[in-house]
């Protein structure tokens, strides 16, 4: 069944039940009335203090429910709006504000640097030449190892502000998120 008759038919139905303004009724509505007062068919919900919660009782949605296509439509729409490419965007935006907010986290890590340097001397001779006493002190083969260990200790605040920051931003990336879905 087609979506836009079902709620052309809803809205028709609603209208015919609705009851005439005060003063404007006739003798044959005064007729019907009884008949209206006692509907044979799914009577519409009363008015709540809640009229924007869906109620399982209502009997347009239950119309709705077995005269869908079981959630094919709503599905291929669904399917269509995860495909488009602003949403692919604002989801690949998510991303990269998750992995500024890890680098900001960053700050609070120690840098660790290692390193290894290898020399070797490959002709050196001088024995007998004035001047190179040090030369000979050298030796012909060296390995040095390094490591280095570097880790903040105060900073008023700046790591903590740049993780806030980046954090904010990351919740701003998921609301344009959702936002584009809708």
């Amino acid at each position: 069944m087609n979506v836009r008759a079902w709620l052309i038919g809803a809205a028709g139905a609603a209208l015919a039940m609705a009851p005439p303004a005060s003063g404007q009724g006739t003798a044959q509505d005064e007729g019907q009335d009884a008949a209206v007062a006692a509907p044979s068919g799914p009577v519409l919900p009363t008015v709540s203090e809640r009229p924007l919660e869906i109620s399982g009782t209502d009997p347009l949605l239950a119309l709705g429910q077995e005269q869908g296509d079981g959630g094919g439509f709503r599905g291929a729409v669904s399917r269509a709006v995860a495909r488009h490419g602003s949403v692919r965007s604002a989801a690949a935006l998510v991303d990269a504000a998750d992995a500024r907010r890890d680098e900001a986290r960053m700050g609070l890590v120690p840098d660790v640097q290692l390193g290894l340097q290898s020399r070797e001397s490959i002709a050196s001779s001088f024995s007998g030449q004035p001047g190179t006493q040090f030369e000979r002190t050298r030796a012909r083969s060296r390995v040095d190892g390094t490591f280095q260990v570097r880790q903040t200790l105060l900073d008023f605040g700046v790591t903590g502000s740049n993780i806030a920051a980046a954090g904010q931003r990351l919740r701003a990336a998921r609301e344009d998120l959702d936002a584009t879905r809708e």
